[in-house]
């Protein structure tokens, strides 16, 4: 019996001919929940789109299943971690609304331009609009973009195509990419903010985006700003906006995505100088025949054995390698997670190299766990272990993998170092009992056990040997609240820098942090949080 794929909600016509061509193709659009699980076992591959709950359950019956395709973006219907431990791979198709999203932040831009919405009502209502409605131009207007990623640069070329000056705001690109595109790159969201006649977002949403614009960085734009979201609802304050628009700080918005969704009643409505859409921007007949096509393709290369590029879940490797550098899998997504919170996102490159034991077998798994780490801050759930080197990739991030069999004083060692001048160097192994020891931090020798986080901290050469100043550090500590459970201090100078380690007992407000900053002799400070925060 050849490959069978049930298709429980509609794709695009390409994409049911892509599977047609070599695959049993049943559709079955309105199939209830307990006739798909009654059926599903018959099955080599399922294609979903968010209405189809893939869960244990399912997935328990599914005995053939060898391959979920979500027809979208979003995989909150799908256990990947259960999927995972069946065997099955989950693919999507995170690309195919670039275009579509990038075109319908330009058609708020027009519309907000000229006043579009508001000379349509007024004409249709008898009223022929007054000269307030006539608008302005595009050209030699300031775009400032916040993330420059696929939709951002995107963007960026049809902006520029305009006549407008286009800047961006993106600490996690390289250079090349700013210069691929013709874009002026800001030193921060401030320096964007004070300089954008319009500003259009485009991050995912993380905790680092999360209100990332407030009452505080509208009121740095110029007056009569033009506001425009199609990324995800939070990133901008809908709060602060509604007061910035209420002020004139805020001359018009176009809003397609919301805090909460569906929304069909939100003070943004009252204004009618916004104009809002129910998250349409990625919504056009071609997005979703791309959509269609791109998710039929990865299914088809799944069940013939090959590794599809949207892949969410691990790649299959044999039972001894994975046996083999599974316990060193958490240990590389930990230095991910750990150098960008030390040394940020490299924008250049980062070398990745295992030595000792470990490099007895292959190790590309490892490369994938630390770029998962590396890139969850900037990504969110998007970045897997499978598609983490792509998205390294689209951001500059030239990826070296090396190997050695001198592992020093250690039986297995893991380094990441910045390369074509990204900077910082970290290293770690497995030490029983106590599991992941990082044992160098930018140069210097340490032993910190990670689970837990901690402060690292670097202070003049010089200062750190004075009378008070590390005594100092636990006394401010402990008057912001925060218990130590142990601290040390490393003897040694690098480049007129000494480290500081503080393991606490519990969480570190952030205003600790900022003390400690102020404290003399301190350089820089980083918290470093544990996997589980």
């Amino acid at each position: 019996m050849g490959a069978r794929v049930l298709v429980t909600e509609p794709i695009s016509i390409e994409g049911l001919r892509t599977l047609a061509a070599s695959l049993d193709v049943v559709e079955s659009f309105d199939i209830e929940r307990e006739e798909l699980l009654s059926i599903i076992g018959e099955f080599d591959a399922l294609i979903i789109r968010s209405l189809t709950s893939v869960d244990r359950e399912l997935l328990e019956r599914a005995e053939r299943l060898r391959v979920v395709g979500r027809a979208g973006v979003g995989v909150d219907n799908i256990d990947i971690t259960f999927a995972t431990s069946r065997g099955v791979m989950v693919v999507n198709a995170p690309e195919s609304n670039v275009i579509s999203a990038a075109e319908h932040t330009m058609a708020f831009m027009l519309a907000l331009t000229r006043n579009l919405p508001a000379a349509d009502r007024d004409l249709k209502h008898g009223v022929w609009p007054e000269a307030k409605s006539r608008g302005v131009e595009l050209l030699g207007k300031t775009l400032g973009i916040v993330g420059l990623g696929r939709v951002g640069s995107a963007v960026a070329v049809r902006a520029a195509s305009f006549g407008m000056r286009v800047i961006a705001c993106d600490p996690y690109i390289s250079e090349e990419r700013f210069r691929n595109f013709g874009v002026e790159r800001m030193p921060d969201l401030d320096t964007l903010m004070a300089a954008s006649d319009y500003v259009s977002v485009h991050t995912p949403k993380t905790e680092e985006t999360c209100d990332m614009i407030g009452e505080r960085e509208l009121s740095l734009a110029p007056d009569g700003v033009r506001i425009i979201n199609c990324a995800r609802g939070g990133i901008v304050n809908e709060a602060a906006l509604v007061d910035a628009l209420a002020d004139g700080k805020v001359a018009a918005a176009g809003i397609d995505v919301f805090e909460g969704e569906p929304v069909t009643d939100h003070p943004l409505f009252s204004f009618e100088q916004v104009l809002v859409t129910p998250h349409l921007g990625g919504s056009t007949e071609e997005a979703q025949s791309r959509v269609g096509q791109t998710v039929a393709e990865q299914v088809v290369e799944a069940l013939a054995g090959l590794l599809p590029r949207y892949a969410l879940n691990m790649p299959v490797a044999d039972a001894e390698t994975l046996a083999s550098v599974a316990p060193f899998m958490p240990l590389s997504e930990t230095l991910g997670r750990a150098y960008t919170q030390l040394f940020g996102v490299p924008t250049a490159g980062v070398e990745i190299r295992c030595s000792g034991e470990v490099t007895r077998y292959r190790t590309e798994l490892l490369t994938l766990a630390f770029l998962k780490g590396l890139l969850s801050s900037v990504e969110g759930d998007e970045v897997t272990l499978v598609n983490g080197r792509h998205l390294a990739r689209e951001r500059g991030i030239e990826i070296i993998e090396a190997r050695s069999t001198d592992a020093g004083n250690f039986t297995s060692l893991v380094t990441v170092s910045g390369s074509n001048g990204s900077r910082g160097s970290l290293s770690a192994t497995l030490m029983a009992p106590h599991g992941i020891r990082i044992t160098e931090i930018g140069g210097f020798e340490v032993d910190l056990m990670p689970a837990g986080g901690a402060l690292v901290c670097w202070f003049d050469g010089e200062a750190v040997d004075r009378p008070g100043i590390v005594g100092g550090v636990g006394t401010m500590l402990g008057d912001a609240g925060v218990n130590i459970n142990r601290m040390e201090v490393g003897r040694e100078v690098i480049d007129g820098r000494a480290i500081m380690l503080i393991s606490p007992s519990g969480d570190v407000p952030q205003s600790a942090v900022e003390l400690l900053k102020g404290h003399p002799g301190v350089l820089e400070v980083r918290l470093l949080r544990s996997d589980r925060d």
